[in-house]
């Protein structure tokens, strides 16, 4: 059977969701006519072998809105599936999404209900249902402790990774899937689901997997940041900051001492979510210690100030 070529309207927010998790998680250029095939399908068949998903698909039939047009084809496996769909009419998924509209079903409504519907979904559940065969391999894996290896695509350059796998577990904002473990020299890593690729098991001599040692370094840093070494960190705010505090919850670590009539913040965090997090105060926070994440600050600052001279 060759691949079929499918109409496919998506609202303008599906559109933009799908163009961005295709370049996210599979590398594609982003398009502002079209999301390309191969993404479309896999998002597709993965979709529809997750049962709550479809369920939810099913029971809140919605009329969405029109915006992008555009052609797709079908690969094989996914004109087989719909292909069943479409002939079984007193099937479940048949009946459900018709509901009393004999006449409602279609492929391209079908579609777009199943691509509407994923583009609502959180980033990390949208996530996994793209990676959901890694994810449930790597879930495989952290039960039975199998050690593995593989790719890990980073902005400063790709490295090869070693690991005895403990769990996959989301950051404290709900943000991203990362999956946590220990190295062979025994340092207890994170790493992001949809960065990891060219997986594969292995063997070799690691430590003991410490359960407990990893489960108390998720308290003290979080799983975002669970790589770091916390340290104690002292900011100063001005009355704005402090108000930036208060509201800016992404990435905002817990302080340990605070004096508002100063301003002056401690917290015992990794000098990386402190970096993240603070930076983009500007002149409402005034990095205290340690003093080289202070230099640090400054050093960013002046080469951002100069960038502005240029102009």
């Amino acid at each position: 059977m060759d691949d079929r070529k499918q109409y496919l309207n998506l609202s303008d927010n599906a559109f933009y969701i799908l163009n961005c998790d295709a370049s996210a998680f599979a590398g594609k250029k982003v398009s502002s006519s079209r999301v390309e095939n191969g993404f479309l399908n896999r998002i597709f068949l993965n979709f529809l072998e997750d049962n709550e998903k479809m369920t939810a698909l099913l029971e809140n039939r919605a009329i969405y809105q029109k915006g992008k047009q555009f052609n797709f084809r079908l690969r094989n496996e996914a004109e087989k599936k719909i292909c069943s769909i479409e002939s079984d009419k007193t099937g479940k998924i048949y009946q459900k999404f018709i509901g009393t509209d004999p006449n409602y079903f279609s492929r391209s409504k079908f579609l777009k209900a199943v691509f509407e519907k994923y583009a609502v979904l959180p980033y990390y559940e949208r996530e996994r249902v793209y990676f959901r065969k890694e994810f449930r391999i790597l879930q495989l894996y952290c039960e039975v402790s199998q050690k593995i290896e593989f790719d890990y695509r980073r902005a400063d350059g790709n490295r090869h990774i070693r690991l005895l796998p403990y769990d996959i577990r989301l950051d404290e904002w709900s943000s991203y899937n990362y999956l946590i473990g220990i190295t062979e020299n025994n340092k207890i890593i994170n790493c992001r689901l949809s960065f990891i690729g060219n997986l594969q098991e292995t063997s070799g001599e690691f430590p003991v997997l410490d359960r407990q040692a990893i489960e108390n370094r998720i308290m003290t840093n979080g799983v975002q940041f669970l790589s770091g070494t916390p340290e104690t960190i002292i900011v100063r705010l001005t009355p704005k900051g402090q108000n930036m505090y208060s509201t800016m919850i992404y990435l905002r670590p817990h302080y340990t001492e605070c004096d508002p009539e100063t301003g002056i913040y401690q917290f015992f965090c990794t000098s990386t979510q402190a970096s993240y997090y603070f930076f983009k105060f500007g002149q409402d926070a005034e990095m205290i210690q340690p003093v080289r994440l202070r230099e640090q600050f400054l050093e960013n600052y002046h080469k951002s100030a100069e960038n502005y001279k240029k102009l």
